[in-house]
């Protein structure tokens, strides 16, 4: 027993040591890219400005918890043939949380508001995760100011958030035993359970302190616990079957945050869409994976092109 909780506390050590590596590299500076901000009334917005502003406009919107600096790879190789804004979503990386509800046609709402000021009018879409949610939503609201979407690795609604995977039973889960505690549950959001810290909320703990809003994005995690399961999206197949925007559906076969299934399934219901799955590819891992990227980068060039 002695030897085992030895073992535990070694791991603890590795698994802190991990997450901070893994923080400093999520947040190192995109290259050739400056950092602007929009106020409206109480919220802030910080963006990325990457590439020639003679290429097609692009905007890439990030999943949940995170923010643009952490997808660093695929933004660099979007930015070598289009103009990339990258938004850091509301109450995320250097964006406010501001005083209105956080909802998905809000956040849709700031992306226009940034755009416009850009003096753009038309542009393509990127969204991981969550960002896929709010390229709906665009798709839905603003439908001629989006040329075409890509979703990787999203939903549409709450039955696509797999809680089950997790539980599965996995060595690692042993010696991690915070890769084992969920971040999404039935009941919402949830970034402390039992004095215990999932891995990525640690994770992205040390990221936003990285970059001076660590304060803010303790109040992010509060007010999104607050939001119960209404924090989760609600798109009606019916409304997905009246969105007329061309969007490319990238799917990781190994996801086990959205079910694989459910991500193809959105396909189907989109009448304009296109599908193309990674194999293996986890939730993350779709765009980390220099592999991986390869597939993704080849799929999103060839689908807007």
């Amino acid at each position: 027993m002695k030897k085992f909780k030895v073992l535990i506390l070694f791991a603890g050590l590795i698994l802190y040591g991990c997450t901070t590596f893994l923080a400093h590299e999520i947040t190192k500076p995109i290259k050739s890219s400056s950092i602007h901000s929009l106020t409206i009334g109480e919220q802030a917005l910080s963006y990325h400005l990457i590439g020639s502003k003679d290429n097609p406009p692009l905007v890439f919107l990030h999943g949940i918890l995170a923010f643009t600096e952490n997808y660093s790879d695929i933004i660099e190789i979007l930015a070598e043939q289009y103009y990339v804004i990258g938004i850091d979503i509301r109450g995320h990386g250097r964006s406010s949380i501001g005083e209105d509800l956080f909802t998905f046609q809000n956040v849709a709402d700031d992306v226009i508001q940034v755009t416009n000021k850009l003096g753009i009018e038309k542009f393509y879409v990127i969204g991981h995760s969550m960002g896929g949610i709010v390229l709906l939503t665009i798709c839905k609201y603003f439908p001629e100011n989006i040329i075409k979407g890509i979703s990787i690795a999203s939903l549409y609604n709450y039955e696509g958030v797999d809680f089950e995977s997790r539980k599965k039973f996995n060595i690692k889960k042993i010696f991690f035993p915070s890769m084992n505690i969920d971040y999404l549950t039935s009941s919402g959001f949830r970034s402390n359970q039992n004095g215990r810290e999932p891995f990525l909320i640690k994770l992205m703990d040390k990221a936003h302190h990285r970059i001076g809003e660590k304060e803010k994005f303790e109040r992010t995690k509060k007010y999104m616990t607050e939001y119960g399961p209404t924090l989760f999206p609600s798109f009606t197949e019916e409304e997905l079957s009246k969105i007329e925007t061309p969007v490319l559906v990238i799917a990781a076969e190994g996801d086990t945050r959205i079910k694989p299934r459910h991500t193809k399934k959105m396909s189907n219901i989109l009448p304009n869409s296109k599908f193309l799955e990674i194999p293996d590819a986890k939730h993350f891992g779709i765009i980390k994976s220099k592999k991986n990227l390869r597939i993704v980068v080849k799929g999103i060039f060839d689908f807007l092109q």
